[in-house]
């Protein structure tokens, strides 16, 4: 009788096997692996995430240069730390249970001042912007919008601050991805608004760093699900917002 674990037991296998499969297995375990180390990487974000919202970490924020390409944009200092519209306005008429921490704060501001203007013609007053006045609402409504939006404010801050991405953004995005698979699993439309906008946050990686194939997977699910509802022509003027932003 064997002393191995029945999963560790060896199995025999063809020694004469062919190339294809030999590369297959290779593949195979490829694959696992990156998938391992990425749960791995998601699992130490999201405890450094409850650590920081439990007040149980004293790490501070590294020192960074700003990048010479992002300055005709202004200090990115500046940008990083500006809260022109306080959180707390847009956020405590708004059911939502996503927690808003000191990070969360500072994405969900940069998010409002700084992206949601540039998805808006220039010149337009603060209160006739539609993404803050109407897809906001509508985020803070959904958990999974509603981190689907710090990711994205995540990685453009990182791209102006010149660096990887960072614990906190990782975390939004691992978090994103977790109600998009949790939606679909659950039998939930494949097409409504809240997916859409999580996937579409997703596949917008590439407007931010620049490299358009970076996320081809979620891009091309964008485009099916606009497709499935008829195109952007035929969304509500309800779902205008969310069809601005996905036409840039």
């Amino acid at each position: 009788m064997s002393l191995l674990p029945e999963e560790w037991q060896w199995v025999a296998v063809d020694s004469k096997g062919s190339s294809k499969d030999y590369k297959m297995r290779q593949t195979v375990r490829k694959n696992a692996m990156k998938s391992f180390r990425r749960n791995e990487r998601l699992e130490r974000s999201k405890n450094y995430m409850e650590s920081r919202a439990k007040g149980k970490t004293t790490s501070k924020p590294r020192s960074l240069q700003p990048h010479p390409n992002v300055a005709i944009l202004g200090s990115p200092s500046q940008t990083a730390n500006s809260c022109r519209e306080p959180v707390h306005n847009l956020v405590s008429s708004q059911p939502t249970t996503v927690l808003f921490d000191r990070e969360a704060q500072r994405l969900w501001s940069h998010f409002i001042n700084h992206i949601a203007v540039q998805l808006q013609p220039a010149g337009t007053p603060k209160e006739c912007n539609a993404i803050t006045t109407c897809l906001v609402p509508q985020a803070l409504q959904h958990t999974g919008f509603t981190t689907s939006m710090l990711f994205h404010s995540g990685a453009h801050l990182d791209a102006l601050l010149n660096r990887s991405w960072t614990r906190t953004t990782l975390f939004y995005r691992g978090e994103t991805i977790r109600h998009i698979k949790e939606h679909l699993s659950s039998g939930g439309s494949e097409s409504n608004d809240s997916l859409l906008a999580m996937v579409a946050f997703l596949a917008a990686e590439g407007n931010v760093n620049g490299d358009v194939n970076s996320d081809h997977l979620h891009t091309r699910a964008v485009q099916t699900m606009v497709q499935i509802r008829g195109g952007l022509s035929a969304m509500s003027l309800t779902q205008a917002p969310l069809a601005m932003s996905l036409s840039m």
